[in-house]
């Protein structure tokens, strides 16, 4: 088991403090300071993933790291388009520029995947689809870390196959920073950043705004004669695009410890053309997110030896707008009887009603982690207790009032969830492993989930360079309200459904070392393997005999589902097992070269209906990546994949990046990019086509 810890890289002027390990998830946190001179007392916040004193090379677990500088390299236009490539992830866009994304690890599902934030676990209880609205751009991320495989006791409550742990900073010297970039397909992006403060209390706030008119073009057939022969066709764009984002992040050294607070938002609208369904190609959404953390660390000698304690206190607000069909200019008017109209002259193609959707959920807790370094080893108790909220037109019980309008959020629904923790790690000599236990609990839900977890790690020699890596641990994932309540356009929830949990085990071996043209080699290899149970999916079924009008159910475990909806259910046992292999090699000039490759498969059977989610993964993928430089200075960043997703008339789909950059002055900075070079026609998920190929030139700047 892995703990998600946070290092608090911090040096003041007059005394430069080693912090001993802090554990958030489960196994510790080792604390990084560095002796290098500054004009600032703070330097630096980061949440790490290494457990304990391990170094990256020791890493009892497969965990990908992705630091600012290579953020930079590739000019990223989301934080989802970093996440292309890394192994064992699959990234599942519903539109341009990470508009709405869909994250998974090894397999799994969207809403299995954990997302911590400065060592606070995020939650979208209304559902898994919204949880990367996050109020952060790539320029604001220090270091992504990617851990594959369950994650208990703490993310385990949500993170099932794997987790993304994002770390942000405040810059250390007053400056501020600028971005400007245009495209095609109308793309435009601002952004900027302010660092400013004191040698005490530094402050960094950013602004960004980033829009597109939309990559693809449809027609909507209209105004059609007796014989039904369209007269007309009105052409529309429904995958344009906006996002805002706003944030402030303090961080300061106090008597109490050092103490930092981040405020944030973001809010985006966009058409969503075929996102749930292609029946519907006007759908429409708009969301908004607010997320407030503050959190405070210490640490303290004592007799027995070296604690530290953290505690974080956060809420996120999100809020979610979705007309089924699209109202406003060029779309859907409603006319003097509420009726609405295609706006074309608006003689065409009338609704006669529209579903609207309107959700707000409301995620309130608190995080302390109390973690005691001694001679016996490091011994962490973690807890976090937190309030979900729902206030819905759609979702909830109509008996339950939480908040906001009630004419609008006629239903409602809230849940506390309590997690604890208990985990220690031991080394002896070249062997390091660690035990867990985690204890969490749901009220209204099905009692008290208990989760074990071990892994441990072994270098083979005395300089880590030969490393032999194992765990095993059970992670579990609650139903979203989505899962309990939703009803419309033929899906069904199920108030009833139960937890969905993993066993996850796996091995590997890591090989760490250097020569005089390579500053660093790694090779990593893992095998994985993961029994999942209670399985929660969107289930449908066929009608075996579409010419057999008068059957129209069937009956599976002693249930009736009807052929023409889909259910919200949890589904029988199912394994997946692959096979993971990367190489990193970096040069010393700063050249890099990464490749990798996954094989999985699952123990899926014909269980009689089609799997909306669980059955729906990458089955191989292969991908490059380099970072070189060409004469003039110029620096060329290389990116590509080739993926193959489990579905019987999939084809394999090639996606190739470009991007070219030069730094002028050491203040300026130019670059162009194209994304999908080979202009692929594809589509992520569903009927939602990504878009073809996408160039795009910028200009940063630092006074």
């Amino acid at each position: 088991m892995l703990t998600l810890a946070c290092a608090y890289n911090y040096i003041p002027m007059k005394r430069a403090v080693l912090l001993s390990s802090l554990g958030i998830f489960s196994l510790g946190l080792t604390a990084q300071t560095s002796t290098t001179s500054d004009t600032t007392n703070i330097k630096a916040v980061e949440i790490s993933s290494l457990p304990g004193n391990a170094s990256r090379a020791k890493a009892p677990r497969s965990i990908s790291f992705i630091d600012a500088e290579e953020i930079k390299n590739i000019r990223p236009a989301s934080i989802t388009d970093v996440l292309e490539l890394v192994t064992g992830v699959d990234v599942r866009q519903r539109g341009p520029m990470g508009i709405q994304t869909d994250i998974s690890v090894r397999g799994g599902t969207f809403n299995q995947t954990a997302l911590i934030i400065d060592g606070v676990r995020w939650s979208a209880p209304q559902t898994g689809h919204h949880l990367f609205d996050i109020p952060l751009d790539p320029e604001d991320i220090s270091k992504i870390e990617v851990v594959r495989g369950g994650l208990s006791p703490i993310a385990g409550t949500g993170a099932m196959v794997g987790a993304v742990n994002i770390i942000t900073n405040v810059g250390s010297e007053d400056k501020t920073t600028g971005t400007a970039e245009v495209g095609s397909f109308g793309w435009k992006r601002i952004k900027a950043t302010a660092d400013f403060g004191t040698d005490t209390f530094r402050h960094r706030i950013t602004f960004s705004n980033a829009a597109t008119t939309g990559y693809r073009s449809d027609s909507l057939g209209l105004n059609p004669d007796s014989s039904g022969v369209n007269q007309d066709y009105l052409t529309y764009t429904n995958n344009d695009a906006s996002s805002t984002r706003l944030s402030y992040s303090g961080v300061t050294d106090t008597k109490a410890g050092l103490f930092k607070i981040r405020l944030a938002s973001v809010e985006k609208a966009f058409g969503a053309q075929n996102y749930y369904t292609s029946t519907y190609p006007m759908q429409y959404e708009e969301t908004t997110s607010f997320q407030a953390q503050a959190s405070l660390f210490n640490s303290f000698e004592t007799s027995l030896g070296s604690l530290d304690l953290f505690t974080a206190l956060y809420q996120r607000r999100h809020t979610d707008h979705f007309e089924l069909y699209r109202e406003g200019e060029g779309f859907y008017i409603p006319n003097t009887d509420g009726v609405l109209e295609m706006s074309k002259d608006s003689l065409f193609s009338l609704q006669s009603w529209n579903v609207i959707n309107n959700n707000i959920t409301r995620t309130t807790g608190a995080t302390l982690s109390a973690s005691l370094k001694s001679s016996a080893g490091i011994t962490t108790i973690y807890g976090d207790v937190r309030e979900e909220a729902l206030a819905s037109g759609n979702l909830g019980v109509d008996s339950i009032y939480v908040f906001g309008d009630s004419t609008v959020y006629s239903k409602g629904e809230r849940r506390m969830t309590k997690d604890l923790s208990f985990t220690h790690n031991v080394t002896f000599g070249k062997f390091s492993a660690t035990g867990s236990l985690g204890i969490t609990h749901r009220d209204k839900d099905f009692g008290v989930f208990i989760m074990p977890g071990a892994n441990f790690a072994l270098s083979l020699d005395n300089a880590d360079n030969y490393v032999v890596f194992g765990s095993a641990n059970r992670s579990l994932r609650r139903p979203t309200f989505t899962n309990y309540y939703y009803g419309a356009h033929g899906a069904i929830g199920n108030i009833d459904l139960e937890p969905e949990w993993a066993d996850n085990f796996e091995v590997g071996t890591r090989l760490n070392f250097r020569n005089d043209v390579f500053e660093s080699i790694v090779v990593e290899a893992a095998v994985f393997h993961r029994q999942s149970h209670n399985l929660i999916d969107w289930i449908r079924f066929d009608d075996p005999d579409l010419s057999d009008t008068t059957n129209t159910t069937t009956v599976l475990d002693g249930v009736t589902y009807e052929y023409e909806n889909t259910y919200a259910t949890n589904i029988s046992e199912m394994d997946f097992t692959g096979f993971e292999l990367s190489l990193q090699l970096k040069d010393n000039h700063g050249q890099t070269l990464g490749l990798s490759y996954m094989q999985m498969g699952s123990s899926f059977d014909d269980f009689g209906f089609e799997s909306v989610y669980t059955n729906d993964f990458l089955t191989n993928v292969v991908s490059a990546q380099v970072q070189t430089k060409l004469p003039f200075d110029f620096n060329l960043n290389i990116r590509y994949t080739n993926q193959l997703r489990n579905n019987d008339d999939a084809e394999s789909v090639n996606l190739l990046y470009l991007t070219l950059e030069r730094t002028f002055m050491e203040k300026y900075n130019a670059y162009v990019g194209v994304n999908n070079l080979l202009n692929s026609d594809y589509t992520d998920i569903g009927n939602v086509h990504q878009p073809g190929r996408w160039l795009k030139a910028g200009f940063n700047f630092t006074f």
